[in-house]
């Protein structure tokens, strides 16, 4: 999945001038910002139309804060500012931000975001209030007529570019439904399912999420009882098509048999530059004749950071019996600086206390020539459990993350299994 990665441009200055708060005040946002809380229904210009998601602007003891709203995932964004060209509502960790301005009926401005070859490009942002406080699933206004309801369950998802099967899962949550789509290199996240805002009549689906920095708009029509049909974007670049049909034994085959070892390669082989630039081994220091996780993964990546919490829990957990967990990371712009910079971010993010090492560029062709131990690098993350002599026990391509629910659990279970067998092994 992390291959559609979204590249977004600069954004434009904002003019002040024009900046208003909403219900009728004139004072400018650094006076006033109370009037911008509360429950937004915001979205983004995506090539295939409205991409929806919920934004909620809440303030304490002086503080701004906002948290991004897909079905039932909240999203807190690391940072909030009242600028003199308006709010600013950054993610560093991805470095994406959005810079809007109040233009007297609508909250609209630019998100954007760094992408691959440091390419930066970007999508309008619009935001108004939810007509009902806090339902910020999207407007109301244009849900009069309901779209044909759609099963909770499972559909075999076939897209057109990939001859890889995919599967898209629908299941209830508290206010109406929500959707993953699960792939052999990860999952799209938590998608909100409504009628498709472009679609007044209410015949079709739109499946949508955003982030921070990854922007998903599925849309979808009837074909016949059992069978959808529609359309896919990603950011600004990315579109594809796709039919699913209802089918309840759909699955994926095992991320564990995806990606194959050279075996003609060896672990201590590889190296690494550290943060601070220093060449490292896999094979040095502590990780030597230790049981470890290697992941191969990338700042940008939604699936890379649903895995790093889970890493660390393992990491938690089972350090004082001897595993060790070291990330390779494989990053958009190959310039060490910038690259150094994000992974620290990373790091700070998920509070991760093992160590984090530059492999390159997220190009999977230059990530192979990289780390020739695979023979090759089809997902971001790809997960390498490995026994205490260095040799390869097992390869997990891609991540199924919280947004696929059991999947997940079942994932996590198998993680835990195979770092325990890993610590039964006597040393050799």
């Amino acid at each position: 999945m992390c291959t559609a990665v979204v590249a977004l441009a600069l954004v434009a200055a904002l003019s002040s001038s024009s900046l208003r708060p909403p219900q009728g005040s004139s004072a400018p946002p650094q006076s006033d910002t109370s009037a911008f809380v509360g429950a937004w229904n915001a979205s983004l210009a995506s090539p295939g139309g409205a991409l929806e998601f919920g934004l909620e602007i809440e303030q304490s003891n002086g503080r701004t804060t906002a948290v991004v709203v897909n079905a039932d995932e909240r999203i807190t964004i690391e940072r909030v500012a009242w600028t003199a060209d308006g709010l600013e509502l950054d993610f560093p960790h991805y470095d994406a931000r959005i810079a809007a301005r109040w233009d007297g009926e609508r909250l609209a401005g630019r998100w954007t975001k760094r992408a691959a070859g440091g390419k930066e490009a970007a999508l309008d942002f619009a935001a108004r209030r939810s007509v009902a406080e806090g339902a910020a699933s999207g407007p109301k206004s244009e849900r009069a007529l309901a779209p044909r309801p759609i099963a909770p369950g499972r559909y075999a998802l076939d897209f057109a570019s990939d001859d890889d099967p995919a599967v898209l899962e629908v299941v209830p949550v508290a206010h109406g439904l929500r959707a993953t789509v699960l792939t052999t290199t990860g999952d799209y996240r938590f998608l909100g399912v409504r009628s498709d805002v472009d679609d007044p009549l209410g015949r079709n689906l739109a499946f949508s999420c955003f982030d921070g920095a990854h922007a998903f708009l599925f849309r979808a029509k009837w074909i016949d009882e059992r069978t959808l049909e529609g359309e896919f974007w990603s950011g600004a670049t990315w579109h594809d098509t796709w039919t699913a049909k209802l089918d309840p034994t759909a699955t994926l085959p095992d991320p564990f048999g995806l990606t194959r070892v050279d075996g003609k390669v060896a672990l201590a082989s590889l190296r690494f530059r550290d943060l601070d630039g220093v060449e490292r081994s896999l094979d040095e220091g502590e990780l030597h004749g230790a049981p470890r996780i290697v992941q191969l993964f990338g700042t940008w990546c939604p699936n890379c950071n649903d895995e790093a919490p889970d890493l660390v829990e393992l990491d938690r957990r089972f350090r004082d019996r001897g595993l060790r967990v070291v990330g390779v990371a494989f990053e958009l712009t190959g310039e060490f600086a910038r690259d150094a910079a994000q992974v620290r971010r990373f790091r700070e993010r998920w509070k991760i206390g093992y160590p984090l090492l530059l492999g390159g560029t997220s190009d999977k062709a230059e990530a192979s020539k990289a780390f020739p131990l695979l023979e090759r690098v089809r997902a971001y993350p790809t997960t390498l459990f490995v026994r205490r002599d260095g040799s390869v026990r097992a390869v997990h391509q891609g991540y199924a993350g919280p947004a696929t629910g059991v999947e997940h659990e079942k994932q996590r279970e198998r993680f835990e299994r195979l770092v325990l067998e890993l610590l039964a092994e006597p040393p050799r």
